[in-house]
């Protein structure tokens, strides 16, 4: 109830509470509702990070990866270590575009791999 008078400034807060809860389809359609915007996607958000690395800890790793394939607005370059987990994530039949990822971004890679692996055990 609190959220339905608030949309604008909890909505983040509230998509991540869903998650938590399991409550997946609520959360895409919150997101998609609410963070499928120019104002939001354009610059690199914590918020964002915070919302796509939860996808991730509840095995939402289909969903995050047609984020960065389908968005117009071109996260995947914004995310990139993120979208690069999220390869890894999915294993082997993607294994030949995460070879792909620039060497230097490998330490950051296995930085948010192990996050999100926190994450699953923290919001299970």
């Amino acid at each position: 109830k609190a959220f339905e008078k608030l949309k604008e400034e909890y909505s983040a807060t509230y998509l991540i509470v869903l998650l938590w809860n399991d409550k997946i389809e609520e959360a895409i359609k919150l997101y998609f509702d609410f963070f499928e915007k120019e104002n939001v996607q354009k610059n690199v958000s914590g918020m964002l990070n915070s919302i796509i690395l939860m996808f991730l800890a509840k095995k939402q790793y289909n969903f995050v990866y047609k984020l960065f394939n389908a968005n117009k607005f071109d996260i995947r370059d914004k995310y990139k270590p993120i979208y690069y987990a999220t390869l890894k994530l999915l294993g082997e039949n993607y294994s030949d575009e995460f070879k792909k990822m620039p060497q230097e971004l490998k330490e950051t890679v296995d930085e948010i791999l192990k996050e999100v692996e926190q994450m699953a055990i923290d919001y299970v």
